[in-house]
Formats: C-alpha cells, sequence, structure tokens
C-alpha cells in the first residue's frame, strides 16, 4: 500500500482510506444502515490464501494500467 500512495499523492495517514476504496474497486460494496455509507463487500482479512493472492496480482495491473504505477510482488526484488 505504501507505494501506491505514494505514486498516487497519499499521505501516511490516508492509507487505510486507500486500501478501503481499492478494495471497493475489486469487490464491489455493500451499504451500511448503522454507518449511513457503502463500504467494501469484502475485507482484506476475509479473504483466502488464493482469493488475496489473485486480488494482489488484480491490484499490481490496476495501478499499472490505471495509475501508471509500478508495484512490485513481494517475491520481486529490485534487482530483477
Amino acid at each position: 500500500m505504501p507505494v501506491l500512495a505514494d505514486a498516487l499523492g497519499y499521505d501516511e495517514h490516508e492509507h487505510e482510506m486507500l486500501h478501503y476504496s481499492i478494495l471497493a474497486e475489486y469487490f464491489g460494496t455493500r451499504y451500511d444502515a448503522r454507518f449511513g455509507r457503502e463500504w467494501p463487500a469484502r475485507t482484506s482479512s476475509e479473504l483466502s490464501t488464493k482469493e488475496f493472492s489473485d486480488y494482489m496480482e488484480w491490484l499490481v495491473r490496476w495501478a499499472a494500467m490505471e495509475h501508471n504505477a509500478i508495484i512490485p510482488l513481494p517475491n520481486e526484488s529490485e534487482a530483477a
């Protein structure tokens, strides 16, 4: 998240907001009447390992295509 947040101009205190916005982009939203607002339909803590892996692969592609931001995956080194 920090790499993408920096690329998009978000401050450190805005990283969580960006995280939830991206989850909503991928999973859609649900309305929570208690808060009177939309929330992501899924959160990253609810995902299986496979679902999280799929989400991360989508996120890397989305960031590159939509925002020209390059996000290395955890197994990618800077030397590669």
